[in-house]
């Protein structure tokens, strides 16, 4: 077991950097040892995400260092930062009895209010749960978002575990006021970003970096923050590895229906064409 030479303040995300640099691996190469997603790797490393202990443990046996060591970063880095970077462990328990008691005791207190001021009450509510969730969703500049799908698609395909989905949801801002909900997923050799229909039009500053999309698909989505649905749009990036069909059984295995698909390949537009009229089914599970 080697020893961990403490580098860059203290700060856990760049010694895990530094410690891979030492290795020679890019984040691609460390994600596939660790069995997660290059992004991921990329978020511990800005200090934009604090690892769990199982995850920190993977960490430990790849570098070949002391787990208890890279804990004792990783309390220091808490300390440091407060709350301001999410900490992975700290997940959403489910509901028990005694917080149904609660809720219910609230509903019936709310009932008793004049009706005037319950829709006060519901909105300042509403308001509260707004802020709570919306301060899970990390923040991320445009620029950062389309180097997180760079990332995730030059990585595409490459999991040792295809069925695995990698999914990261944020906010990426476009102004002081102007802030945009998305979510980018990995699962079966296939990239998939999804924005608020509105912004569409945003499409070509990630083609720019990776490439022309395969196909498109409108749907409707929950916004976590916002509780409510709203139109969202999905655009889609097949591995290069991929053959045609490939790219057939994975749209064929979805739950979608082929005409509410929007397909950019004129390769996979033939295939799906031919695979319809010679086995006369439509693509819909």
């Amino acid at each position: 077991m080697k020893a961990l030479e403490i580098q860059h303040n203290n700060i856990l995300g760049s010694h895990l950097k530094y410690l891979r640099d030492q290795k020679g691996w890019d984040r691609k190469a460390l994600a596939e040892k660790l069995g997660v997603s290059a992004s991921y790797i990329g978020l511990i490393e800005t200090n934009k995400r604090l690892p769990s202990t199982e995850k920190l443990d993977r960490y430990a046996n790849v570098f070949d260092v002391s787990l208890k060591e890279l804990e004792l970063l990783l309390e220091k880095q808490k300390a440091a930062d407060g709350s301001n970077i999410q900490d992975e462990a700290c997940e959403q328990r489910d509901l028990n009895v005694e917080d149904i008691s609660l809720l219910e005791h609230f509903l019936n207190q709310l009932n008793n209010v004049q009706k005037t001021h319950q829709t006060d009450i519901i909105e300042k509510c509403q308001k509260i749960l707004y802020d709570h969730f919306r301060a899970n969703l990390q923040s991320y500049t445009l620029p950062e978002v389309i180097a997180l799908v760079k990332t995730e698609f030059t990585s595409c395909g490459s999991t040792n575990d295809p069925f695995n989905e990698q999914i990261l949801e944020g906010i990426f801002t476009l102004s002081s006021e102007h802030e945009v909900y998305f979510r980018l997923s990995n699962y079966k050799q296939t990239i998939t970003l999804e924005l608020p229909y509105e912004y569409k039009d945003y499409l070509p500053l990630f083609e720019d970096s990776i490439g022309p999309h395969d196909f498109i698909l409108s749907v409707e989505e929950n916004t976590p923050y916002l509780f409510k649905q709203r139109d969202c749009i999905q655009f889609t990036w097949f591995s290069p590895v991929t053959s045609l069909q490939q790219q057939f059984d994975i749209l064929y295995n979805s739950n979608v229906n082929y005409r509410d698909i929007v397909s950019n390949s004129l390769k996979l537009e033939w295939y799906i064409q031919q695979k319809l009229e010679r086995f006369d089914f439509d693509l819909v599970k």
